[in-house]
């Protein structure tokens, strides 16, 4: 079966849909608390939604909603925009939508949108294993009570600039305390263990304060900041440029240039640091791993509480 629904048919066939269906599946760029209201109002079925929280286009009031009816809610950290609209409910005969409609009223039947229903299996079986996929994917962590406070409380800080001093720029830095509130699964990444001289971990220094809570890092002249293996001859000497690449949340950011100042830190680190989303502080541990000498450096963050601070 495959039927084409334009925006006057869709809704009505959604509640078709769901009546047969113990279970449903949605993707989407944005959602609203009246569409959710619209579909789930005192529905028992199971529900699990996928979004992002891009430029705060999610209503924080339908992430709510979905998560007091134990919706289970995963959030896309990644840096591209996730744009998916994919309605899929579970059902002895297993239906998907696919098409141009957001999980919002002017997605479900305001808009002009265009859409498509299908219960072809092998296409059923795709889909299906792409989501059990996003599941495991490190960029995809599952919406708790204190991430939906903390997004509730980014998205009030931009009604309240909106209000006043448009063009509003979301503050995206901001998502690193946000996104550490998300669950994620487990990611092989953060549990890397030294094994060699190739990784070397350092404490982050109270010294050199920058704004936003950044700070930097004295490399060789505090002996005290190393935790793990040797500073000498582990990074290029003054000014001579390598790269480093961020790792967060399981995902590897594009490798940057940067260099060693001589005053033994690396280059704009804090403003590097703020801008792939880490949000550090005094006593943090910074790792490094030598992926190719003197060139290409692998960076990611290990907390650790038990060291002092400088």
């Amino acid at each position: 079966m495959q039927k084409l629904l334009t925006t006057k048919d869709l809704y009505k066939e959604i509640e078709l849909l769901l009546i047969d269906s113990p279970k449903v599946t949605i993707l989407t760029a944005y959602l609203s608390k009246d569409a959710v209201n619209k579909v789930f109002q005192n529905s028992t079925r199971e529900v699990e939604l996928f979004t992002s929280f891009y430029r705060e286009f999610v209503d924080a009031a339908g992430l709510e909603a979905l998560y007091e009816m134990n919706a289970k809610v995963f959030i896309h950290t990644g840096t591209q925009f996730f744009h998916p609209k994919v309605y899929i409910f579970h059902s002895t005969k297993p239906v998907a939508i696919l098409g141009s409609s957001n999980f919002t009223l002017g997605g479900l039947q305001n808009n002009l949108e265009l859409n498509i229903a299908t219960d072809d299996t092998e296409l059923l079986k795709n889909l299906i294993d792409y989501i059990e996929h996003l599941k495991r994917d490190p960029l995809v962590g599952q919406l708790t009570k204190e991430a939906l406070a903390k997004y509730k409380s980014i998205e009030g800080e931009k009604s309240r600039i909106l209000g006043k001093t448009p063009p509003y720029k979301p503050n995206v830095q901001d998502y690193s305390e946000l996104q550490r509130h998300l669950s994620f699964p487990p990611s092989p990444v953060t549990s890397v263990k030294p094994s060699s001289d190739r990784v070397l971990k350092f404490r982050l220094s109270s010294k050199g304060q920058h704004s936003r809570d950044m700070w930097s890092v004295v490399w060789v002249t505090e002996r005290r900041n190393i935790v793990y293996g040797r500073s000498t001859n582990f990074f290029p000497s003054a000014d001579q440029e390598f790269q480093v690449q961020f790792v967060f949340a399981g995902h590897e950011f594009k490798p940057i240039r940067t260099h060693i100042t001589s005053s033994k830190q690396i280059s704009g680190l804090p403003m590097k640091l703020r801008r792939a989303g880490f949000k550090l502080k005094p006593g943090d541990i910074l790792c490094f791993e030598e992926v190719e000498p003197k060139k290409l450096y692998r960076f990611w963050l290990e907390k650790d509480e038990t060291v002092p601070n400088v």
